[in-house]
């Protein structure tokens, strides 16, 4: 992290805010369908427009479970993809 960046946890919600864009990432690895879906679903949809979540999670359902929420939602989906075992998406919220 940089000197202008400034990190804030809540629970399994981490904030990043650098250089005027804020990204919140959800670690969710603990979390299994349909209980995954549903906690993205209702933390995005109380978020401000113009939101930006990185997500994390071990439910390999969430390889069908999240593209589909973000279409159904009209969120864009930037990014899906396997790190280090765990499912990583990045999400917007226009």
């Amino acid at each position: 992290m940089n000197n202008s960046s400034k990190k804030i946890e809540l629970n399994n919600i981490t904030t990043l805010q650098n250089s005027g864009n804020t990204i919140k990432t959800l670690d969710l690895k603990h979390v299994r369908c349909p209980e995954l879906i549903n906690h993205i679903s209702k933390i995005i949809r109380k978020s401000a427009s113009h939101s930006t979540y990185e997500i994390y999670t071990l439910d390999s359902t969430s390889q069908h479970d999240i593209p589909r929420l973000c279409k159904f939602l009209n969120y864009s989906l930037l990014r899906a993809e396997i790190v280090n075992n765990n499912f990583y998406y990045v999400i917007h919220k226009p």
